[in-house]
């Protein structure tokens, strides 16, 4: 249900915040807006606060069947009696309820990242949207709330803070998938160039292979052979002592 002081918000706001300075607040437990006839405490300023709610990121919990309840926040789940609304959550409500039962007279709002908004001592929940259902197109309706100044403060920079780091995690994330997927690239490039390099030098000897005999090829490759053969002699012995190095062509000879 939706009523004339209502603020609708648009899903396509997502994640903004701005400050209402319209007077009329409504408590949790009824669906109409009314003035705040409580007195303010001493140093408190009141100022109503509307939160842009992301579309598509509501999940509220649902009424005691054996209590069933009247307060708008629990018109959520089917608003309007249909059943189109499939929206997963980040803001949850608690059933007004159980609030006796730690000391609140109406239920709990809470954020996953955000946290739990406190509820006055005046009975009205501090810098939380009253929420009144939804209209046919899915925005949700809520009402203006109170808040100290203080509180709205305190609100605007953790919503900012949590802003900035998804920003910042996002960021890493893509910068990770790129770096990993250029990686890839350059692992691939350079094992191609060796497929290619290895396909060449096959080729180069099997070419080499049917132009001369078996015998040249043969005799040429241990040429090479030898030739390498003796460079690692070679640098053995100026690494160790000439008898050991003499010993070990002998050992070599006799085997």
């Amino acid at each position: 249900m939706t009523d004339s002081n209502s603020r609708r918000i648009n899903p396509a706001t997502t994640g903004k915040m701005a400050l209402n300075h319209n007077e009329n607040i409504s408590p949790l437990g009824s669906g109409s807006p009314q003035r705040n006839s409580l007195s303010a405490s001493p140093g408190t300023k009141r100022m109503p606060l509307k939160l842009s709610i992301p579309s598509a990121k509501y999940q509220f919990t649902e009424p005691m069947r054996d209590h069933p309840s009247t307060a708008p926040v629990h018109s959520m789940s089917r608003p309007f009696g249909g059943t189109k609304f499939n929206h997963t959550p980040e803001f949850v409500a608690g059933s007004p309820l159980s609030a006796a039962s730690h000391g609140s007279r109406f239920g709990t709002l809470s954020h996953p990242r955000l946290g739990e908004f406190d509820e006055m001592d005046d009975g009205f929940m501090l810098a939380s949207p009253l929420i009144s259902g939804f209209d046919s197109n899915g925005s949700l309706q809520i009402n203006s709330v109170t808040a100290s100044p203080e509180y709205i403060d305190e609100l605007r920079e953790d919503f900012l803070e949590v802003s900035s780091r998804d920003s910042l995690e996002e960021s890493l994330e893509k910068f990770v998938e790129e770096s990993l997927e250029e990686s890839l690239k350059q692992f691939m490039k350079e094992s191609q160039e060796k497929i290619q390099f290895l396909e060449e030098f096959l080729a180069e000897l099997l070419e080499q292979f049917l132009e001369e005999n078996l015998e040249e090829f043969l005799e040429e490759t241990l040429q090479k052979f030898q030739k390498v053969l003796l460079e690692k002699f070679l640098e053995e012995f100026l690494k160790e002592p000439l008898k050991d190095f003499l010993k070990k062509i002998l050992d070599e000879l006799l085997t």
